[in-house]
């Protein structure tokens, strides 16, 4: 599971801006998460806007996804990094070659895997992905498998 350690804190950001909320306060991923959903606070960008009507009418439209999905990917996220399934062995490969090619992109493959089995566009899953690796590789991969009620197989 060394791949983990191999994907950039930078590029996960970049994917989900909020994230930089981890590194620069004491929130958890679970205090970040209400602001990447629909009916969460407005992000915090929005939220240095002197303009209360253009966060109102963000909300009234919000284009977040619901709370749903970020469960179901923390789910897929759990079983990628911790379980042992066939399900993810193709991607678990193609992770180890990019890596040894010295190429970028996990998440983005990731993502794309993530996506096709939930049904899902990738969009609407990819903040979430960033999210859970981020913090899966700021607890640690044994800490975060543990906290989640898994052995790393």
């Amino acid at each position: 599971m060394n791949w983990l350690a191999s994907i950039d804190d930078i590029e996960l950001m970049l994917e989900a801006p909020d994230l930089s909320m981890i590194e620069f306060s004491d929130m958890t991923v679970e205090d970040i998460l209400p602001f990447m959903v629909r009916g969460g606070p407005p992000p915090r960008v929005m939220s240095a806007d002197k303009d209360i009507r253009k966060v109102r009418e963000y909300l009234d439209n919000d284009p977040r996804p619901p709370m749903k999905y970020s469960e179901a990917v923390k789910e897929e996220i759990n079983e990628l990094i911790c379980g042992s399934s066939e399900k993810y062995a193709e991607l678990r490969n193609r992770i180890k070659f990019y890596i040894d090619a010295g190429e970028k992109g996990i998440l983005t493959l990731i993502v794309a895997f993530i996506s096709t089995n939930l049904g899902l566009e990738a969009g609407a899953v990819s903040g979430f992905c960033a999210l859970f690796l981020f913090g899966a590789k700021k607890i640690g991969l044994n800490a975060y498998c543990k906290s989640i009620g898994q052995e790393i197989i």
